[in-house]
């Protein structure tokens, strides 16, 4: 690990000493594993925390965390196994919380994804959400402003049409150059988006299950997206 720290267990902060600073201005490049999330996996591997957990449960737990996490498992579960007995309780795992002090790293890829498709990760995405509803809402507003006759262009024939104010076509122009842009960013950034990590429930089924995992494709990634 780390290195051990042999300070007190910090409690996760509450939602009041959270404040502001629980959203940061951009998406932190490392989101680390709070303890609510180790006690959601104890509750998971010890049936909602009426009995302890094998020493070989948490061997298979904490390897395939690293596997997901694209770190090397150099875990050793006796290491924690104080009394010999085999098992670990809730206080073991508030231990391995401590040492390991474990984190999702993301990549700048990902950062930005999430960016875009999450707005309550960062108040630049607040920001970009707030842009896109802003387009979408003035979008719909010209073009139902534009078909009033005082807002278009007497017709140059007796057979023509009016025709709107050029500054509604203008309008009309940047709000689709605004979506596509928006929209090819996240399908790009989605090939390379590890959506099992930022789903903390989907995650804790990953490395809980006897199943293999299967990370799946950008090719993949990008389906899932598209279709999503």
């Amino acid at each position: 690990p780390k290195g051990t720290k042999q300070a007190a267990l910090r409690p996760p902060p509450t939602r009041t000493q959270m404040g502001k600073a629980d959203c940061p201005w951009v998406v932190p490049a490392e989101q680390h594993l709070d303890l609510i999330w180790f006690r959601k996996v104890f509750d998971k591997l010890s049936n909602a925390g009426e009995a302890p957990v094998p020493l070989l449960k948490l061997q298979k737990t904490m390897c395939r965390l690293f596997r997901v996490l694209d770190a090397d498992c150099d875990f050793n579960p006796r290491t924690y196994d104080d009394k010999r007995i085999g098992v670990v309780t809730w206080w073991e795992f508030c231990l391995i919380w401590r040492d390991w002090d474990l984190a999702i790293r993301l990549s700048l890829v990902e950062r930005v994804h999430l960016t875009f498709e999450d707005p309550h990760s960062s108040r630049i995405g607040r920001l970009a959400s707030l842009l896109v509803l802003g387009a979408i809402v003035l979008s719909a507003t010209s073009f139902m402003v534009s078909t009033l006759p005082s807002m278009q262009d007497p017709p140059a024939c007796e057979e023509c049409e009016p025709t709107p104010f050029q500054v509604f076509e203008d309008i009309d122009t940047v709000c689709v150059v605004l979506f596509t842009v928006e929209y090819v960013v996240r399908l790009f950034t989605a090939a390379f988006m590890r959506t099992e990590l930022t789903q903390q429930n989907d995650l804790i089924n990953i490395i809980t299950s006897d199943e293999a995992i299967r990370i799946p494709s950008r090719i993949q990634r990008v389906m899932a997206f598209a279709l999503a």
